[in-house]
């Protein structure tokens, strides 16, 4: 629930530098201060997921995923072609490197932190159900759609 995630984050933002664990940036860390984000959408900004474009999951049977939240999906293996045929040649790989902000629908679309996280991880979205509605695991939406603070 979002307001679990908002929890576990906030005590790993205070626990940064009080203990020997080095911790990356959390999503939604920037959104703790309750400030608002300044910046427009703009449409074409692409979904901020590394999966396709920066790495990617290759499953016991050779096939290759933008990341591991998307194993059971089929997709071009790497048994009947090179890594790098599919890496750029897969219709799977590079359809989810084309997602945008403007593919988004639901509490998302009008979120203005839109921006920052855009749209956060489809993969959450896609095991739930929905690639493109608004992200499960946001108290950012969760709080102003039901008013309550988590």
């Amino acid at each position: 629930p979002p307001a679990q995630v908002k929890e576990v984050i906030q005590y790993l933002h205070e626990m940064r530098g009080k203990t020997r664990l080095d911790f990356v940036p959390f999503e939604f860390e920037e959104m703790l201060d309750g400030g608002v984000c300044p910046d427009p959408p703009a449409p074409d900004q692409p979904l901020q997921c590394g999966g396709a474009v920066a790495y990617a999951t290759i499953t016991p049977a050779g096939e290759v995923l933008p990341c591991h939240f998307f194993e059971g999906v089929r997709a071009d293996s790497v048994k009947s072609d090179t890594f790098r045929d599919v890496w750029y040649r897969s219709r799977f790989l590079n359809y989810f490197r084309h997602l945008r902000v403007a593919d988004l629908h639901g509490n998302c679309s009008t979120c203005t932190w839109l921006p920052r996280c855009a749209g956060s991880c489809r993969a959450v979205n896609f095991a739930k159900g929905d690639l493109f509605g608004g992200n499960k695991a946001c108290w950012v939406s969760h709080e102003s759609l039901t008013g309550e603070k988590g």
